[in-house]
């Protein structure tokens, strides 16, 4: 059950990568929050370090102040790879 919410919620954040201008990546929805493309950063950090927790695999640099949107989408889809090995589907 847990693994499918999981499948459930890396989709929905993978098409709002996919949805996002690459020229709105620096979105904030108030002043003070984290711009949309920290935020993806910050999802794909967390999802390698908890991942590669459990996969034994080499957790890589820190995306979290990354602006490009190819390069956090690529960040992205890496942690999304990581952890389905880890959840093991």
């Amino acid at each position: 059950v847990a693994s499918n919410m999981y499948k459930q919620v890396s989709g929905n954040i993978t098409k709002s990568i996919d949805k996002m201008p690459a020229d709105k990546f620096g979105f904030k929805s108030v002043d003070g929050t984290m711009p949309f493309s920290e935020f993806v950063g910050h999802l794909a950090d967390a999802n390698m370090m908890y991942c590669t927790a459990v996969t034994g695999g080499t957790r890589p640099a820190s995306v979290r102040k990354e602006t490009s949107k190819e390069a956090l989408a690529k960040a992205w889809a890496a942690s999304v790879a990581e952890c389905t090995k880890a959840w093991g589907m």
